[in-house]
C-alpha cells in the first residue's frame, strides 16, 4: 500500500483518502454534521506519517479526548439512568460509537489504538439503501446531548486545516520557464 494521504475542501465538505478509503465531513445548513462513505471502509491515522495526516490524526485525537473527558466529568459513566446508548463509550477498547439520528441504522466508530487512529462507518444488514452510508450528528435535539458540540469543534478544527493547506498550496511557487535568446542546439533552423 502506498499510504497516500490526502485531505481537502470540495462542494460537500471536507474529503479525507487514504489509500482506497474516502471519507466526507459535512456541515448542512441546519449545522447538523454528516459522515458520508460509499463503503463499510475504515479509515487509518497513523501517528508516524506525513505532516498532514499527522495533523488529521491529533484533530481525531482531540475528539475522542474531549468526548471521553466530557462523559467522566459530567458522570454519564455513573449514572443508572443515563439516556445516552450503553455501547457510546467503550473505555476498555478506547472506542465511540455514534448511532446516526436519523432514520438509517449506521453507525460512526473511531477508535484510538497505540498510535493509529481507526474511523468507520458501517451500514446494518437490514438497511438496503444504495446511496452510500451516512450517519448524522444532529446539532438540535440530538439524543446524544450536548456531544455534538465536540463534532462542531473537530468540523471546524479540520476546516481550518484544510484552509492553511489549501493556502500553503497556493502559495508554493510556480517553476518558471527561462527563455532564452540564444539558438538551442536542437533548434529548427
Amino acid at each position: 500500500m502506498d499510504n497516500i494521504f490526502k485531505i481537502k475542501n470540495s462542494h460537500s465538505g471536507i474529503i479525507i483518502e487514504k489509500d482506497k478509503t474516502r471519507m466526507i465531513i459535512e456541515k448542512s445548513v441546519d449545522n447538523d454534521i454528516w459522515f458520508y462513505s460509499t463503503d463499510n471502509n475504515e479509515l487509518q491515522l497513523n501517528f508516524y506519517s506525513d505532516e498532514e495526516e499527522l495533523k488529521t490524526y491529533f484533530i481525531f485525537e482531540d475528539l475522542i479526548k474531549s468526548i471521553i473527558g466530557k462523559y467522566f466529568l459530567k458522570g454519564y459513566d455513573k449514572t443508572n439512568y443515563s439516556f445516552l446508548p450503553e455501547d457510546f463509550i467503550d473505555i476498555e477498547n478506547k472506542t465511540i460509537l455514534w448511532h446516526s439520528d436519523n432514520a438509517e441504522d449506521s453507525t460512526l466508530k473511531i477508535q484510538y489504538k497505540d498510535t493509529r487512529i481507526t474511523a468507520s462507518i458501517t451500514k446494518e444488514k437490514d438497511n438496503k439503501t444504495n446511496s452510500g452510508i451516512k450517519v448524522r450528528i444532529r446539532t438540535n435535539g440530538s439524543s446524544y446531548d450536548t456531544f455534538y458540540q465536540e463534532f462542531e469543534k473537530f468540523y471546524d478544527e479540520l476546516n481550518t486545516l484544510v484552509e492553511k493547506i489549501e493556502t500553503k498550496e497556493q502559495e508554493k511557487p510556480k517553476r518558471i520557464r527561462k527563455l532564452s535568446f540564444f539558438k538551442q542546439k536542437n533548434d529548427v533552423k
